[in-house]
């Protein structure tokens, strides 16, 4: 059985108003982690992705983007162009940047996402 098959990428809220996170991160076994735990959050989509490349892609085409979640293993230099993007194209929308904003732990990116997201009004 293919282990890649069985991890977790994605997760869609049935919640057709609820906002969406892109998550950029570089490692499949903690991305897993982390979408099972937005999942479990509640109230969000989430979509994985490996590359920055598909992070861009993902940020222009997610309906309702709320924050994209950069992991802790993202160079700075995907950071900033990231970012960047983000301010020219969907301004408002924030970064979740564990390590990096806030200690990474599983609790604070919780806290986090939430609090972005309501920062937005939802």
């Amino acid at each position: 059985m293919n282990l890649e098959g069985m991890l977790m990428m994605d997760t869609v809220s049935p919640d057709p108003q609820a906002p969406s996170l892109v998550v950029f991160g570089r490692t499949a076994g903690r991305m897993d982690e982390v979408i099972r735990l937005l999942r479990d959050m509640g109230g969000v989509s989430a979509y994985g992705t490996l590359t920055e490349a598909e992070a861009l892609q993902r940020i222009a085409t997610v309906p309702r983007l709320g924050a994209v979640l950069l992991g802790g293993a993202v160079e700075e230099a995907a950071r900033r162009r990231i970012r960047d993007e983000l301010a020219r194209h969907h301004p408002g929308v924030l970064t979740s940047e564990p390590g990096q904003q806030y200690p990474y732990s599983d609790e604070n990116i919780v806290a986090d996402i939430r609090a972005k997201l309501g920062a937005q009004g939802r």
